[in-house]
């Protein structure tokens, strides 16, 4: 909620907290009762999600452009939404239109191959270098100029034009093949793919030794390789930033805990 009122997205924090769930839910017995809570979810999570398409563009006029950009005036847009909820209806062309729109991106994959068939004007590695440099902090680099979100990668690859303001996921599929091709998707996928499951794979091992703290490390990391939707540069951020959480968590797992010292009667 905190991310929908502040920003005008959602997908971030349902990502967050839909992870987390899928993890503790492989613990969760009998599994029956998960099975029909998930069926239950997936509902309630489509019905949230239709309902959020269809006031979208009302919420992030709030939030980005309106004169009053108040979080009282957030909150009451966001709560119009939550309290006028559209249940899911699977023969509902408008809801089924959202869902399309926004997780099948075939149709700008397409229209990218058409185009650079034409143009020519393939990446040839820039935003994978871009991806590299992402991985710096800014509390090194602070005037760094690489930003996350998939910037004009979709409108430059695909040569469409989108509304002033407007966020496309480019996907990896659409990124690769923006580099180099058929060439790009088949190298890129199998490198992603390799460290994924490596990082699966210790992940596991470690949680089977019952080693948490490691478990986590690589757990963190691997959930950053899982963006499907964003660019190469908000994968290896994150996976960075990632890093930097499971590193300060060893060091603090390996620093001995002050001890506590007796306080005097008279500084009481």
């Amino acid at each position: 909620s905190s991310d929908l009122v502040g920003r005008g997205f959602m997908s971030y924090g349902v990502l967050a907290v839909s992870t987390i769930m899928i993890f503790v839910a492989q613990f969760f017995r009998p599994r029956w009762i998960l099975v029909a809570g998930g069926l239950i979810s997936l509902y309630l999570g489509l019905t949230v999600y239709v309902s959020y398409m269809r006031d979208r563009d009302e919420i992030r006029n709030v939030v980005w452009y309106s004169e009053d950009r108040s979080y009282s005036t957030r909150l009451k847009t966001a709560w119009h939404t939550a309290s006028t909820l559209d249940l899911f209806d699977p023969r509902n062309d408008d809801q089924l239109g959202y869902i399309d729109g926004r997780l099948n991106q075939d149709g700008l994959v397409g229209t990218a191959v058409d185009n650079l068939s034409i143009s020519g004007e393939f990446l040839k590695g820039s935003s994978i270098g871009d991806a590299a440099l992402g991985m710096i902090p800014r509390m090194i680099w602070r005037n760094k100029p690489i930003t996350g979100g998939s910037g004009g990668l979709v409108a430059k690859l695909t040569g469409l034009e989108f509304a002033k303001g407007t966020s496309v996921g480019v996907g990896p599929v659409l990124e690769f093949y923006g580099n180099f091709g058929t060439t790009g998707v088949l190298i890129g996928f199998f490198v992603l793919g390799a460290l994924i499951s490596a990082l699966d794979f210790c992940a596991g091992v470690y949680l089977r030794l019952g080693n948490w703290t490691m478990f986590t490390c690589f757990f963190l990391v691997g959930i950053s390789c899982l963006n499907v939707s964003g660019s190469l540069v908000e994968i290896t951020a994150g996976a960075m930033a990632s890093v930097v959480v499971a590193v300060l968590i060893r060091r603090r797992e390996r620093s001995p805990l002050p001890a506590l010292q007796p306080v005097e009667a008279s500084a009481l």
